[in-house]
């Protein structure tokens, strides 16, 4: 893209961010319509297939680390689809319990799919890598 088209298509180089941070959520988020179940989303999310292709993955995961570079507006846009993911997952998750504690339940399950996505990606060792996605889907699928 020349300097010209992106700056007359998006006006900064950081409005590019914010909008290509919110079509990577929203593509992902178009997956979950077909997940019928929590325990299927952990399963495909926490699976060797998952960790061994982060650039078709996860934005959270992929950009997590880097978002306190960014600006407001940027981390907005990951916010809001931060937001958007607790609550799908917490409206699958006890529906017999009451909303704060749906939404504790997808914040952990949440940050439990990131952080062991993350860690299975960054170790050197595949068992290791394989044992962090074992163990995490153990724990949410429970």
């Amino acid at each position: 893209m020349t300097h010209g088209s992106l700056y007359s298509q998006f006006g900064s180089k950081q409005r590019l961010v914010e909008e290509a941070i919110a079509a990577a959520i929203v593509s992902k988020g178009r997956e979950l319509g077909e997940m019928s179940t929590v325990g299927d989303y952990v399963s495909e999310y926490l699976s060797p297939a998952h960790r061994d292709e982060p650039g078709s993955g996860c934005p959270f995961a992929a950009l997590c680390s880097e978002m306190h570079r960014q600006s407001q507006g940027a981390r907005e846009r990951f916010t809001a689809g931060v937001r958007g993911m607790i609550g799908w997952l917490g409206a699958r998750l006890g529906s017999g319990t009451r909303q704060r504690q749906r939404d504790e339940d997808a914040i952990v399950t949440l940050a439990s799919l990131v952080g062991a996505i993350v860690l299975a990606r960054a170790v050197s060792d595949p068992k290791l890598s394989d044992e962090i996605l074992r163990a995490t889907r153990k724990k949410l699928t429970r």
